[in-house]
């Protein structure tokens, strides 16, 4: 394996640079079992922080890697600059400036993985770091031994986290490692240095080994979230399918751009709340949504507004990407860019025998009896039809859908074959807003005109028309709508 060690001349890094060489050397080593054998390439970060003391930190460290025979990179930032530039922190700038530079020089070196020098104490911060800015079980795990790097496909490796910093400093005596001291360690400036030198010692007043059990807490955090993660998933295999016409198959990953439906009551109301918030964060919806879906469902079987009306098309939440329906325990979610598919048109010949009713999805219709110029286009506002087994009562498409049960989703999706009236040109394309597309009638036309051109001959895959319905002994032929 080809390794980058992250080294930035302290004890720590040097610690872990010197483990890494005997590693490769063939020594069994705890945490460096992926070293043995391994190349290495070795990367600096001056962040010119501290003046005079970081270009002896870079010199010091490119003459080891020289020493040692192996490949030195340095990056030098402006890192205040860079801090005041996007509104963050300097830790947080450095940390995003070291994460680039070592993705760009995994790809453009070659480098597999990434080793940084994260050891237990850090990983107790981390922890308590964590949960005083409030966090989940994920922020409960801290860092873990391996993981992938930030910006980059590598992977990332500490594995000093099995490490204390005094067992860190009694093998640098031992060793006769050299290292550089950043006095800046010693100042309780930033967050992670005042825990380190006024709370720790704290802690370890009321438990001597007050890391490592901070340190245990954290695998057993860890080990709680593998038996979630699998609880999770073993869940959503259940309740989560694809969505939309003709949808089949397993259970898509939660990660991707499909439509998919959830019923919430295929969930246990114990782990209802994270498995919403696990599956809606992977689309870019936040906690506050995953609280709104909680309130909605609770309220019964059908989603109400504030005055307590019913909302019989969902309610409707969005990210930067995708669009998520709720409607009593029935979530929907599809991309932004999502569209119905358009229906495919068959026609045949009618014989006797041939069942009237089709398969769902499907609407057949008298072929002679479709006037010439009709077509397909969406629904809009205004369109009625007299479904078949009304009496020929007209009814409007709109009250129609609640008859059906229809959500927004069903509405956006919905197809119609509309009269030869229709007009040939201009017809809105589906989407979730178009409602008052249609409402006006154009310049020239008469209230019977746009009448006329708002009957709708089918609602694909749902209803037809009195006028185009199948005869037995007078339809000669047929055509269906498949969606």
């Amino acid at each position: 394996m080809k390794i980058l060690l992250a080294v930035s001349g302290g004890k720590d890094s040097m610690t872990m640079s010197d483990l890494a060489l005997r590693a490769a050397g063939g020594e069994l080593i705890d945490g460096f079992e992926r070293f043995r054998g391994a190349d290495f390439g070795v990367a600096h970060c001056n962040f010119h922080l501290r003046p005079g003391d970081c270009d002896a930190d870079a010199s010091f460290v490119e003459g080891w890697a020289k020493e040692k025979g192996l490949p030195f990179h340095r990056a030098d930032f402006d890192t205040l600059a860079v801090a005041s530039e996007r509104g963050i922190s300097v830790e947080m700038a450095a940390r995003e400036l070291r994460y680039d530079f070592f993705a760009r020089l995994c790809r453009d070196f070659g480098y597999e993985a990434v080793a940084v020098a994260h050891q237990a104490d850090d990983n107790a911060e981390t922890l308590l770091l964590h949960l005083l800015r409030g966090c989940g079980l994920d922020g409960a795990c801290a860092m873990a031994p391996e993981s992938v790097l930030p910006a980059g496909k590598a992977m990332l490796l500490r594995p000093l986290l099995g490490y204390t910093r005094e067992e860190i400093n009694g093998y640098t005596i031992v060793r006769r490692v050299a290292y550089r001291e950043d006095k800046s360690n010693a100042e309780s400036i930033y967050q992670r240095n005042l825990l380190r030198n006024k709370v720790f010692p704290l802690f370890s007043k009321i438990n001597p080994s007050a890391v490592q059990t901070l340190c245990r807490d954290i695998e057993n955090f860890r080990r709680s979230r593998q038996a979630l993660d699998w609880y999770v998933q073993q869940t959503l295999d259940k309740a989560l399918v694809p969505d939309g016409p003709n949808a089949s198959g397993p259970a898509p990953a939660v990660d991707t751009p499909i439509a998919w439906r959830c019923e919430l009551s295929l969930i246990p109301g114990a782990v209802l709340s994270e498995v919403l918030f696990r599956l809606l964060s992977a689309y870019g919806f936040g906690s506050d949504t995953v609280d709104a879906v909680l309130a909605l469902t609770k309220r019964g079987s059908e989603c109400t507004n504030a005055a307590g009306g019913v909302l019989t098309e969902g309610r409707l939440f969005y990210s930067a990407t995708h669009i998520l329906l709720v409607r009593g325990g029935s979530l929907r979610l599809r991309p932004k860019d999502y569209a119905a598919p358009k229906p495919v048109c068959e026609s045949f010949d009618w014989q006797e025998g041939m069942p009237l009713k089709q398969p769902v999805g499907m609407t057949a219709v008298d072929a002679d009896a479709l006037p010439e110029g009709w077509m397909l286009r969406p629904w809009r506002e205004g369109d009625w039809m007299r479904p078949l087994g009304m009496g020929g009562r007209r009814k409007k498409l709109s009250d129609l859908f609640v008859d059906l049960g229809f959500d927004a989703f069903d509405k956006a999706d919905a197809w119609v074959l509309a009269s030869p009236d229709a007009p040939s040109e201009g017809a809105p394309e589906p989407g979730l807003s178009r409602s008052s597309d249609g409402l006006a009638p154009e310049p020239g036309l008469s209230r019977s005109s746009e009448d006329a051109r708002s009957h709708i001959l089918v609602l694909i895959g749902r209803r037809i028309d009195e006028s185009v319905k199948i005869v037995p002994g007078r339809t000669r032929r047929c055509c269906r709508f498949d969606i």
